[in-house]
């Protein structure tokens, strides 16, 4: 992206089963864990390179709570959406009392389906 549009951001959104055309399958939504190396090395290629990467914060992003706090401090909360589909979108037990709760839509509901809410943690205002 740097070498042919400099510049331009790079925003992160994962596959998403948050559609009939996106199957509910293992195979074709990774887990955030295993993903997780790949998006950190990409945040930081970004400023390395002066790309700004954008998306952990957006609806169709990852939840800020299940990247590296080191990572996370560079993304500001959500402002949450109005118009989202509140039924599209679930809280895990880590939601209750984190630090974002009322900034994160939380999970899609094809996720949790798909993988639970374990990888959720609840953020504290200390590691922010």
């Amino acid at each position: 992206v740097h070498e042919r549009w400099p510049g331009v951001p790079v925003n992160v959104s994962p596959v998403a089963a948050s559609s009939d055309v996106v199957p509910k399958d293992k195979s074709m939504i990774p887990q955030y864990k295993d993903v997780m190396p790949d998006l950190v090395a990409a945040v930081r290629e970004g400023e390395r390179l002066g790309v700004p990467v954008l998306g952990f914060e957006a609806m169709c992003g990852v939840p800020l709570c299940v990247i590296p706090p080191e990572i996370q401090r560079k993304f500001k909360p959500a402002e949450l959406n109005a118009v989202c589909d509140s039924d599209e979108f679930v809280r895990g037990t880590a939601c209750k009392g984190c630090m974002y709760d009322g900034h994160c839509y939380g999970l899609r509901r094809g996720y949790m389906d798909l993988y639970g809410d374990g990888e959720l943690r609840t953020v504290t205002r200390e590691e922010r």
